[in-house]
């Protein structure tokens, strides 16, 4: 006897399930469309963001980076950290930033697994033998 088969599920379906509110910051930005299953769409504000001030323009880049929107935290960091003339709301702004890029440690490992393979890969090709 065969097995049923998994269950499958369109994106109407699974829209019509999930219910509005669904958050559309526009037709061009594919991370901008953030779908609100059973209340995971609620976002907080992250701990360290307790001390920043609060401006609608900062708001805005603390609420994209609890998203999860690393992409758009940086290009509005920035933007915000060269127009505003708050002292207070450029720390932030570059604290968000700076929070956004990636770990020395990851970058190092990485360097030093491509450089291992590279040898590895090298050290093969000039002592490797075809099977006899």
């Amino acid at each position: 006897m065969p097995a049923n088969p998994a269950p499958t599920m369109t994106m109407e379906a699974a829209l019509a399930w999930a219910g509005p509110p669904w958050v559309d910051a526009g037709e061009d930005d594919l991370t901008a469309a953030i779908v609100r299953v059973g209340g995971m769409g609620n976002t907080r504000r992250p701990s360290f963001s307790e001390e920043f001030p609060r401006t609608p323009e900062l708001d805005a880049v603390v609420a994209a980076f609890a998203l999860g929107d690393y992409a758009s935290v940086r290009a509005q960091a920035i933007r915000l950290e060269r127009s505003s003339p708050d002292e207070t709301v450029r720390k932030a702004a570059r604290m968000l930033f700076d929070r956004t890029r990636p770990d020395p440690l990851s970058i190092g490992l990485l360097v030093a697994a491509a450089l291992l393979l590279v040898t590895m890969a090298g050290w093969w090709v000039v002592h490797g033998k075809p099977p006899s």
